[in-house]
């Protein structure tokens, strides 16, 4: 063990600046308060030898020959190292370096002077002496744990086993030692192992037996320094103990400030009024059509209200969008023609540098037209298959689909090696010139324009953007679009379903990412046309039987001229929304949105089917992935709307010629999961305002996305605080201690969540089966009241009494939420119990 006190033994003294004579005084005063106690550690240690070294203790160590060559090497090490002076100079060492931290800080330590008090009651000689005596006992702990002693004890074990007559003897004293179990008979053996063992060690039975008598001199020579070794060692265990239990109180002190500071900062920065959403209406005609369709009083001042109370305050502005970046001031998004969807998306690609207004005018974007599969409709062809008394909204005379496919990936980096880069990579270069891929992320334009404007570092040298350079070289490499969304879908001209989205994205893990990108998928076709696929899926030529479409260009135009102008994945069995495709602004799609934004305003428990279906096993079953909520809350939203509509399967343009699907379900864990993510934050001293998103520091941030998702399923799940849902990101955060202090404390402290807990779930089956259990420390662990009993909480008409209920392989107990002052009295009863 090599502390900062005893280094100086073997880099030599050195004079400390001030803060470094203060660490080093710090360190000598906590050793000279421990050194009674390390200095009985040790006696004990040596004690407990001597009396290993004494009567039949004695007798069974001499026969044992592996533990006599580790003590005689021990020794043989302690006598050499004492004799060269090694030890005094390291004690001499560590007295010299701390006397001058001390005449650094304005302590004397010597006795011409009256001594003055150091610390307390320590004078700076004693903590001097202090030093000197820890740094001599580290010193010889050192050696008798190196490999000079693993040398040494080779060389005894070869030396004590040497000859065939030292077995012999050792073998006729293990069963004279034996024998003392067996029953005597007239003139038996010894039967008291104590009396056996004075006898054996008797001066006239030791002449018989001289390999033994050899070994207990040996072991005699070699007590005193062999006690040494067992001194230095127990001491400095203890020592390296206690300062591992210093470090991990420390640590649990850091962790509390860091909590409490978290939680300041979220009240800096939160603003607990519910936010007026800009939800645009859409026109009347559409309006009217999705309200009979519904069956619900969409956009009314009424119905709106109620569903902003769904969705909860937004009390950090995550859902507050940037301005639009200046090269897109004026541009018509949502307007945009056909043949210049894909011309616009290349010229913002952030492969690319910046570009200037002018090259997003529509002139200039006329002149490099992207293909466009064009289909013209009659008059009943533009009611896409409904029925003319339904009030439908008509398709356009001439529908357009631009040959654009859009992929997405969010939330954390993209794995250098994954099917999605293989397969959309495959797709840009087999349809160059054909077709445009776009893959649209929240990776900001300042980290591309940084990878652009700086070269690679060296091999081996740190690289903070080097997820993003990966992704930028494929981009450019297989001339694939990289598109931000939040520069698109900007305050100007937000996403319709921006709010769920950022309920999904604060997740922070694979499976609202998945639902986050179900939300976008919809909206990005809705806006621009095209294809979405999901990257899983593979653009090679399926099986084009019966005349269907054979590639992905011809998809778009069995798409454009199809009945629907519309279509999903066909598979065997169904539709999936792994592969969308249809013309901008298709009403279709804009069913789609609003049914995705009304299954937002459901309990959890109707979204999953009831609780009875959340209360049977998942784990280990074929329906296992349905435990997760992504499917249920974001994935089968076209269901909903195919069946509001009465089209099927059957009604829409077969894909299976044109790609393979082969789903790889990223979402679901495999075994206990982790969030995916690099911290890179910003200074914690920087002053900047933390309720300014552009300054927020990224724990801080995550910090928030965590809180405004617990706060939405405490809504969603009936007064449930859902901490299993927010492990895995806790546990990649830097402290997670101080996050689950952040996250019971704010809670605890906002009136309005507090009264609503009244269950937790902070166990559950992992994906494998086993149980996982969160383990909170205990500052926050004091907020909850487990011994208290609503009358009512998620699951309790299932749960047995006394018992948690089991709701998709996930524990609910039931809790109350402590307020911050009673938290702290019941953190004061536990640690005085």
């Amino acid at each position: 063990m090599v502390t900062t006190l005893t280094r100086a033994g073997r880099e030599g003294s050195a004079a400390e600046g001030v803060a470094g004579a203060t660490a080093l005084v710090v360190e000598a005063v906590a050793h000279a308060r421990g050194l009674a106690d390390l200095k009985e550690t040790g006696h004990q240690a040596a004690a407990g030898l001597g009396r290993r070294l004494t009567g039949r203790a004695a007798l069974l160590l001499a026969l044992d020959t592996p533990r006599v060559a580790h003590l005689l090497a021990e020794a043989e090490v302690v006598s050499r190292v004492l004799a060269s002076g090694a030890a005094h100079a390291a004690e001499q060492s560590a007295a010299q370096r701390v006397r001058a931290a001390c005449h650094t800080l304005g302590f004397e330590s010597t006795a011409r002077r009256a001594p003055r008090l150091l610390a307390g009651d320590l004078t700076a000689e004693q903590v001097v002496a202090a030093a000197a005596a820890v740094g001599r006992m580290s010193w010889l702990a050192d050696v008798v744990t190196g490999r000079d002693v693993s040398a040494a004890r080779r060389s005894w074990s070869a030396e004590l086993a040497a000859g065939p007559a030292v077995e012999r003897d050792l073998a006729a004293i293990r069963r004279r030692l034996v024998s003392v179990s067996t029953p005597p008979g007239p003139g038996g053996p010894e039967t008291d192992p104590s009396r056996l063992a004075a006898r054996l060690l008797s001066e006239s039975e030791l002449a018989h037996w001289p390999v033994l008598a050899a070994r207990l001199a040996r072991i005699g020579e070699a007590a005193g320094h062999a006690r040494i070794a067992a001194m230095a060692r127990a001491a400095m265990a203890r020592l390296t103990a206690r300062q591992a239990d210093q470090e991990a109180e420390r640590r649990r002190q850091a962790s509390v400030r860091g909590g409490v500071n978290l939680v300041d900062q979220m009240w800096r920065a939160a603003n607990p009024r519910l936010p007026a959403w800009p939800l645009a209406a859409p026109p009347g005609e559409m309006l009217a059509w999705l309200r009979r369709l519904i069956g619900a009083p969409l956009h009314t001042p009424d119905a709106e209200r109620a569903a902003a109370e769904w969705l909860g305050a937004d009390l950090f502005d995550l859902r507050r969008l940037p301005s639009a970046p200046a090269f897109l001031a004026g541009v018509d998004i949502g307007n945009l023609r056909p043949e210049h969807v894909a011309p616009f998306l290349r010229r913002i690609s952030m492969t690319r540098p910046t570009p200037g207004a002018e090259e997003l005018s529509a002139q200039s974007l006329e002149t490099d037209r992207g293909p466009v599969s064009w289909a013209r409709r009659s008059a009943g062809e533009r009611r896409w298959g409904q029925a003319a008394d339904t009030g439908v909204p008509l398709l356009a005379e001439v529908v357009g689909i631009p040959h654009v496919v859009h992929g997405i990936w969010l939330g954390q980096p993209m794995p250098a090696r994954t099917a999605f880069r293989d397969n959309y990579g495959a797709a840009a270069r087999r349809y160059a010139g054909q077709a445009t891929v776009v893959l649209w992320t929240d990776i900001p334009r300042a980290h591309c324009a940084a990878v652009l404007a700086d070269p690679a570092p060296p091999v081996g040298a740190a690289d903070p953007l080097r997820y993003v350079r990966t992704l930028m070289t494929w981009a450019r490499d297989n001339d694939v679009a990289l598109i931000n969304i939040h520069e698109v879908f900007h305050a100007d001209h937000p996403l319709y379903l921006y709010p769920q989205y950022v309920l999904e994205m604060a997740k922070q893990r694979p499976r609202g990412y998945a639902s986050a990108s179900d939300h976008l998928r919809v909206e990005l076709v809705h806006t621009f046309g095209g294809l979405y696929i999901d990257g899983d899926i593979r653009f090679d030529a399926g099986s084009p039987e019966g005349g269907h479409p054979g590639s992905v260009p011809e998809l778009f135009a069995a798409v454009a001229a199809s009945t629907c102008g519309f279509t999903l994945n066909i598979l065997p069995t169904g539709v999936s929304n792994d592969l969308v495709v249809g013309s901008a602004r298709h009403p279709l799609l804009r069913l789609w949105m609003e049914c995705g934004r009304l299954n937002y305003f459901r309990l959890q428990r109707e979204i999953a089917g009831g609780l009875e279906a959340m209360a049977r096993p998942y784990v280990g079953t074929s329906h296992q992935g349905l435990r997760h909520l992504a499917p249920h809350r974001t994935g089968r939203v076209h269901h909903i709307a195919l069946e509001l509509l009465g089209i099927t399967r059957d009604d829409l343009t077969p894909t299976g010629g044109a790609v393979i699907t082969v789903n790889e379900i990223t979402w679901v864990p495999r075994g206990r999961e982790r969030a995916e993510f690099d911290v890179t934050g910003a200074d914690p001293a920087d002053p900047a305002d933390p309720a300014d998103p552009a300054t927020r520091d990224e724990v801080l941030t995550r910090t928030m996305g965590l809180v405004t998702f617990l706060l939405w399923q405490l809504v969603a799940r009936e007064g449930n605080l859902y901490l299993s849902a927010v492990e895995p990101v806790v546990l990649a955060l830097p402290d997670p201690d101080a996050v689950w202090i952040a996250l019971l404390g704010f809670l605890a402290a906002a009136d309005a969540a507090r009264a609503l807990v009244t269950s937790v779930t902070d166990h559950r089956r992992g994906e494998d089966g086993t149980l996982e259990h969160i383990r909170l420390p205990r500052e926050a662990e004091a907020f909850l009241d487990r011994e208290a009993g609503p009358p009512s909480w998620f699951g309790s008409e299932f749960a047995e009494p006394g018992r948690p209920v089991w709701l998709l392989d996930e524990a609910v107990t039931p809790v109350a939420l402590r307020t911050p002052s009673s938290a702290a009295a019941a953190l004061k009863r536990a640690t005085v119990s």
